[in-house]
């Protein structure tokens, strides 16, 4: 064992995976080296008390031509760890003793249960050793991971890999393209060190390992089964198991295998006692070795020691400029982690490149138009002609301000901003409305708002957007308007839930005279509302809500007046361009439900629409039941229960994940019917969109949707009134809400397969329905007198 040294790579964050696997590495293999190169390390991190093994940090590599400084610059921490990855194996070959000698790469995220000297002198043999992601085909069964999948990858997994003196000359030509071009790049067939390693069979010598027992993982446990040999050890489709790669394994979620297995999982630990047991006890493993403590511990090289971000758009700028200097036999740009600190990089990141120098646009904004095909199309000459027109649009659009914010440099003088900072001496004017809300995030209640302020907007009356953040959602929707941060008229509509509104107010507000009237537009689901937000009510003068059910139950409650008020809902202005291939739709009868696990599953009900689904059809009947939701990851409980009784249904597709607004609404036109099978709903947007895209709903008759649908406009499904119930937070346990007759609702899903033009013709009558019933001009003429007789007070 003299002569073999193993090694992972790591930041700071990610110790507590090293230690582990340091540990079970050398307890297998007594008197053998272990080295943890910690990237974003320094010399204090040379003391890092490990379980075992040794640090070294980049530094020590030895890294010319730009050194490992240039490559920091222009790699995320994912990307880096493996750019670095030839050079240590490199820097670690001279001490493995020899011709004999050789060293192993494992990841982290490893865990070795028997000795491998058989793979070290395999590798001293003959140079290279690899593993295949797998062995044998991959079943064309719709589960994941698939063929197209592990091609993206690539052949090999480089989670490990292990060289001999005789790999020197790979290593120097893996090096030479890991410098640069060690990113994830599908489009172009790069994906981080693995896929260059696919030319390695043709080009150099090497072992390809066929031991069933060496890195097995989630894209492999099918094919290599777990089971308990006589002795007690853990066989891998019956050869010992040497090491288990637990890549993307969540320990605060120890029963799903990975988070990169997708939404149908060959593999899960709950059908697999054994894997479960490797799972358990790998995640008690990582928290005996300070997984709390270092998982928290934020990226060093983040940043620059300036304090500039290097963002996804600087770091791509700066790769850019890299790569054409080496082409071009030029300087490169200084590297963000040189000795003067960052210095001169930042004076390269913001010098004017583009255009007439005084409009001061950078190298970032140049990258920010090549990655956007939108503003490529908008702005063709964007320093020539265009240059003027692209400056404004960069100085008014929330994305480049967020983007600009986000790297931390100063201010443009001269620039207007998409956000307006407060003026604490100024009284605010009475002459208009603040619409406060989540405007740029991808949620119900910041579309309601969004959808308010264009109706007082169609009233005349003036009105400043206020935006506030959500942080369980996505901030991606565009405004169509420049956004303020903090209260600009005396008169405000806060379209946020009781909960969030004194939090919310607080952010928005500021010293300035006349607190003006308040009005709170607030979503409630079922019949009881909190005692616990009650004093929610102290904070406005009135509240709004955007059905009769909602307002039932606050009226119960509250002090002050509660309102009715139709929430805008419209035709899509043109058909969705998108076709079903685009999204992957699959062809036949499609039922769409849309939700996001953020707003209870319990309460949204997917399960009961799977099982409605399983009892109308079988698999094969030509028929898909799609489940689209978003924030899966937030709530993997839940998740994996949708997942699993999904599992053995191919026409069942679960798919979580954030789209673009043109996206979701291309899925709501593209699908045949919606269905909601919730147990309760405040109102009910995905529903209202669909039924004015002109798409039949299937819809559980109870609740905040009855605003804008009957029984002669949508398949309404009777129920039966049950106890909330424990465990169903923020809803009273001793609420009331729905239990959906999913033979009824299997019935409806049945004739709108069989009797496709009464599902039209019930579509074009939900169409005509929720625009009549909630047009945008029936929400000003109800707005209008209520805002202008506040204004005059």
């Amino acid at each position: 064992m003299r002569s073999v040294i193993a090694a992972t790579i790591v930041a700071r964050n990610y110790l507590a995976q090293a230690r582990v696997l340091a540990a079970s590495f050398l307890r297998h293999h007594p008197g053998a080296r272990f080295v943890t190169l910690v990237i974003d390390g320094g010399e204090s991190d040379r003391t890092t008390a490990l379980t075992a093994g040794e640090v070294c940090i980049p530094a020590d590599l030895g890294i010319d031509g730009g050194g490992w400084e240039q490559m920091a610059g222009m790699y995320p921490v994912m990307e880096f760890a493996t750019a670095l990855k030839a050079a240590l194996l490199r820097h670690l070959l001279g001490d493995a003793g020899g011709p004999d000698g050789a060293v192993c790469y494992l990841d982290p995220d490893i865990v070795v249960y028997r000795p491998f000297p058989e793979v070290f002198a395999e590798a001293a043999r003959a140079g290279i050793a690899l593993t295949p992601h797998v062995l044998h085909p991959v079943p064309r069964d719709g589960l994941e991971p698939d063929e197209r999948s592990l091609m993206h990858s690539g052949m090999f997994n480089l989670g490990f890999i292990c060289v001999g003196p005789l790999a020197l000359p790979f290593l120097d030509w893996w090096d030479e393209r890991l410098r640069v071009d060690a990113v994830v790049d599908l489009a172009n067939a790069l994906f981080t060190d693995q896929r260059w390693v696919d030319w390695v069979p043709a080009l150099f010598g090497c072992s390809v390992l066929r031991d069933h027992g060496l890195n097995v993982a989630y894209w492999n446990a099918h094919e290599r089964p777990l089971r308990r040999a006589g002795d007690g050890s853990i066989e891998a489709a019956g050869e010992p198991l040497k090491f288990f790669h637990f890549s993307g394994f969540d320990p605060d979620v120890p029963s799903r295998l990975s988070k990169h297995a997708g939404d149908r999982p060959r593999c899960r630990p709950a059908d697999l006692p054994i894997l479960a047991e490797l799972c358990a006890d790998y995640a008690e493993s990582l928290r005996l070795a300070g997984l709390t403590t270092h998982r928290g511990l934020r990226y060093g090289l983040a940043a620059t020691w300036r304090g500039v971000c290097l963002t996804p758009v600087v770091r791509s700028a700066y790769r850019t400029a890299v790569k054409a200097a080496a082409s071009s036999g030029s300087l490169p740009p200084p590297a963000p982690f040189g000795d003067d600190d960052g210095k001169a990089f930042v004076q390269w990141l913001v010098a004017p490149m583009m255009g007439p120098p005084e409009l001061g646009m950078a190298v970032w904004h140049r990258q920010l138009w090549v990655e956007r095909p939108d503003l490529r199309a908008a702005f063709p000459d964007p320093g020539g002609a265009d240059a003027d027109r692209f400056r404004a649009w960069l100085d008014v659009d929330p994305d480049a301000q967020r983007i600009h914010d986000q790297i931390c440099l100063p201010p443009r003088e001269a620039a207007s901003h998409s956000i307006v900072e407060r003026d604490p001496t100024r009284t605010r004017p009475d002459h208009g409305w603040n619409v406060v809300g989540y405007m740029s995030a991808e949620l119900g209640v910041g579309e309601a708002g969004r959808r308010m302020s264009l109706a007082i907007e169609s009233t005349g009356i003036s009105t400043e957007l206020v935006a506030v953040s959500a942080d369980a959602s996505r901030g991606e929707h565009r405004s169509r308007r420049e956004l303020r941060t903090h209260l600009h008229y005396r008169d405000s509509l806060f379209c946020v839930n009781a909960d969030q509104l004194a939090a919310v107010s607080a952010r928005t507000d500021d010293r300035t005279t006349g607190k003006g009237r308040r009005i709170g537009l607030w979503f409630w689901e079922v019949d009881r509302f909190p005692s616990g937000w009650h004093s929610a009510f102290g904070l406005v003068d009135e509240v709004w809500s955007a059905s009769s059910f909602t307002t039932d139950a606050l009226r119960a409650v509250s002090p002050i007046p509660v309102r009715t008020i139709p929430l805008p809902v419209w035709a899509p202005s043109a058909p969705t361009p998108f076709r079903r291939h685009h999204l992957g739709i699959p062809d036949g009868v499609v039922y769409l439900f849309t939700f996001d696990f953020h707003s209870v599953a319990g309460r949204k009900n997917p399960l009961g629409v799977l099982d409605a689904y399983v009892r109308a059809f079988g698999p094969d009947d030509g028929a898909t039941l799609i489940l689209k939701s978003i924030n899966g990851q937030s709530h993997p409980v839940e998740f994996d229960r949708v997942r699993h009784a999904a599992a053995d249904r191919r026409d069942i597709v679960v798919w979580d994940g954030y789209l673009d607004q043109h996206q979701v609404q291309a899925l709501v036109e593209l699908c045949d019917c919606y269905v909601s099978l919730h147990r309760a709903e405040g109102f009910g947007l995905g529903m209202a969109a669909a039924m004015a895209a002109g798409r039949p709903v299937i819809a559980t008759g109870y609740s905040g949707n009855l605003e804008f649908m009957d029984d002669l406009s949508a398949l309404l499904v009777p129920f039966d009134l049950v106890p909330v119930g424990a465990g169903m937070g923020p809803y009273p346990a001793d609420a009331w809400w729905a239990d959906p007759d999913l033979e009824a609702a299997a019935a409806h899903m049945r004739l709108v397969f069989d009797h496709p033009d009464r599902a039209r013709a019930i579509g074009e009558r939900g169409r005509r329905h929720v625009l009549a019933r909630q047009s945008i001009q029936r929400a000003s003429g109800a707005i209008g007198p209520l805002l202008m007789s506040a204004a005059a007070t």
